[in-house]
This record gives C-alpha cells, structure tokens and sequence, in this order.
C-alpha cells in the first residue's frame, strides 16, 4: 500500500503539485496562527508576513518537489513565482466577491470553487511558463 501510495507520487505530477500546494496552504495558516495568537503581532502585518512565508515554502516544494527544475536563475524565476500568487491572491479575492456578493453562493462552497479554478490556472502556469523545461 505504502509502495503504491509512494510511486503514485513519484510518477505524477499533479499529486506532487496538490501535495505541494496542501503544505502551502498549511503552513500560512499556521504561521498566522502563532504569528497572532502566541507572538501577538497585529494580524494584518502577520498575514502579510504569513503570505510571503508561505510563498516561499509554495515556491521550494513546487520547484524541486512538483517540477523538479534545475533552472539556475532561482532570482528570476522566484520573483515570477512570487507576482503570479500576488496576482492569484487578487484573483481569488475578486472571484469570491462574484461568487459570495453576485452570484449568492455560501462563502465555503464559493472558496472551494475559485480554489479549484486558481489551482487549475497555477498548476498550468506552473508548468508551462515558471518552472519550463528547459530544451538543450
């Protein structure tokens, strides 16, 4: 079972990029959370603090765990990373005003929705634009 699970894994990509994305997703959270809660910083500047943490450690897995790119130009390459999910935090905060404010859908079910939609967009440019194969 463990075996199945593991080369499942290794063999597709979008597992790797969903579990990629879950630690992600996880480790804002969390750092919100003890930001705020146990260091008792203003929860503003810790979900600022907690994005650009949690992009970071978003930007490593995808990189060397989802993709596998050994893409020298890590500056570049991270700063393209780092504006796409500014770009999707926006997006993803303009989808739910539709969702929620227009369309009347129930703010979970909307965030399951536009999550779904961002990872299919990220995922795709992900793969196709920030970590490339690059062809010698």
């Amino acid at each position: 079972m463990v075996s199945t699970v593991s080369n499942l894994i290794k063999r597709y990509k979008i597992i790797r990029f969903i579990l990629s994305g879950g630690v992600g997703a996880f480790s804002q959270i969390a750092i919100l959370y003890l930001f705020v809660n146990n260091l008792k910083i203003w929860y503003l500047l810790a979900t600022a603090i907690a994005f650009c943490i949690s992009v970071t450690v978003s930007y490593v897995l995808q990189k060397f765990f989802t993709f596998k790119n050994d893409s020298k130009n890590m500056r570049m390459q991270f700063s393209n990373f780092f504006v796409f999910a500014v770009i999707m935090f926006f997006f993803n905060v303009f989808l739910m005003y539709i969702c929620v404010d227009i369309l009347g859908l129930m703010y979970i079910l909307a965030q399951i929705i536009v999550s779904i939609l961002c990872a299919f967009i990220s995922y795709t440019i992900f793969n196709k634009i920030i970590f490339k194969k690059t062809v010698l």
